[in-house]
């Protein structure tokens, strides 16, 4: 059975979603810098295509690197900030390659230290575009956490790194650490489902 690992030392939630079976990847922030998580993908999922009325639905198989190689791309180019050196540090291999395995030699030179570099750069431009921001506007509204979080990884200080107190109809998402609003069914940042009584009741939502 074909196997990939995405590999993460991004300290946010990386929840990706495609039409696929099994098509949900779900991997947690990272706590501390040096922290790695992995995924191991199994198989190569599946899809149907409709074809017609008498044939109805076909089943593809989508291997599994490109399907890997899909979930990188794809959440690198949600984020702001990025260009070929900046970016977050998630990325993927072929294989079943485990946290311990990549934190020894020659793995963590190969894989890990790159995706932490990279990641360092991306930190560097959401601060640099922070700057500009608070520069412009001088409001707090105009910074946001995951700039906040870049500046404290980076050991930077700045005036617009204090915690802003959230509204009282917002709320704090338990999995990205975003704002949102206090009666969001679902996390518009990260698709946590944040009320799965609510989200049951909606089509779009997925099933826990």
């Amino acid at each position: 059975m074909p196997k990939a690992t995405l590999i993460s030392v991004v300290p946010f939630l990386i929840n990706e979603h495609k039409p696929l079976f099994p098509g949900v990847f779900f991997i947690p922030g990272v706590k501390n810098v040096g922290d790695i998580n992995v995924l191991v993908v199994d198989g190569d999922p599946i899809h149907y295509v409709y074809v017609n009325e008498h044939m109805g639905s076909l089943k593809m198989v989508a291997p599994v690197e490109d399907v890997c190689a899909a979930v990188v791309s794809d959440y690198i180019r949600s984020c702001i900030c990025v260009d070929d050196e900046a970016r977050p540090g998630f990325g993927w291999c072929d294989g079943e390659i485990s946290v311990e395995m990549l934190k020894k030699e020659p793995l963590y030179t190969k894989i890990v230290l790159p995706l932490m570099q990279q990641q360092n750069r991306w930190f560097k431009n959401l601060v640099a575009m922070a700057d500009d921001d608070w520069s412009k506007y001088h409001q707090h509204r105009a910074i946001s956490d995951v700039q906040r979080h870049a500046a404290k990884s980076l050991g930077l200080d700045r005036e617009w790194i204090i915690n802003v107190p959230k509204p009282e109809n917002f709320k704090t998402c338990p999995a990205c650490n975003q704002t949102v609003s206090i009666g969001a069914v679902i996390c518009s940042f990260c698709r946590c489902i944040l009320n799965p009584e609510a989200a049951k009741k909606m089509s779009f939502a997925i099933p826990a």
